[in-house]
């Protein structure tokens, strides 16, 4: 079974919101899906494994107020805040990430924000530095098979006009092309935010109603 760009990032917002991230994290988690479909990994198992991580811990800001840290990180719920800082503090200001649980969605959505906002990231680790241009994808190859990585992020560049989305290359996702067995998993996320079926429900219209047609 193949999925469509839209139903991927529908899928994926639905189990973002089914964990417990809020609307405007799953929004991000989504939009990242379509850099992750470009990359040809298995979207749906790197998602619920994001999702149904540890919470990790809060991220802090440094007493001088040049950096911020966080001990141990959640991608899913951590790196959005993470760039969030990072598109108001100056470029230089530096967010340490340690033990990254997916330090591939961190870098993905470190680049979506970089095309949306026109500017320009930098991402240190122990073995790669990747920068992140708003104009083009980056190779996040280093990145694909790494698991809890300390990771060092900063803007190098200042926020300019919007760059439009890149539009994926293929207008539909195979699974079985990446071996993605995440499918199943991500959509019992998804369902936690089905509202259960009920008497008020079925008279609203919900389902297949009171009267039987057939």
């Amino acid at each position: 079974m193949t999925f469509s760009i839209n139903e991927v990032e529908t899928l994926v917002r639905k189990a973002a919101l089914g964990a417990g991230l809020d609307p405007g994290r799953a929004d991000e988690l989504a939009d990242a899906a379509v850099w992750l479909i470009e990359l040809q990994v298995p979207v749906f198992e790197l998602a619920y494994r994001a999702l149904s991580s540890a919470e990790g811990s809060p991220m802090t800001l440094a007493e001088d107020g040049t950096s911020a840290a966080c001990p141990t990180t959640s991608a899913a719920r951590v790196a959005t805040s993470a760039v969030d800082i990072l598109l108001v503090k100056p470029p230089g200001f530096t967010v340490t990430l340690d033990a990254v649980d997916e330090p591939l969605v961190v870098t993905t959505l470190a680049a979506v924000a970089a095309r949306r906002y026109g500017t320009a990231f930098e991402i240190e680790t122990a073995s790669a530095k990747i920068a992140l241009q708003p104009g083009d994808f980056a190779d996040l190859d280093p990145l694909i098979a790494e698991r809890n990585l300390r990771m060092v992020l900063r803007r190098t560049g200042k926020n300019a006009s919007a760059t439009s989305e890149p539009a994926a290359s293929s207008s539909r996702y195979d699974p079985e092309n990446v071996a993605d067995n995440g499918f199943a998993n991500l959509e019992q996320l998804a369902h936690r935010t089905y509202v259960p079926a009920s008497e008020k429900s079925r008279i609203s219209g919900a389902g297949a109603g009171l009267t039987d047609n057939d």
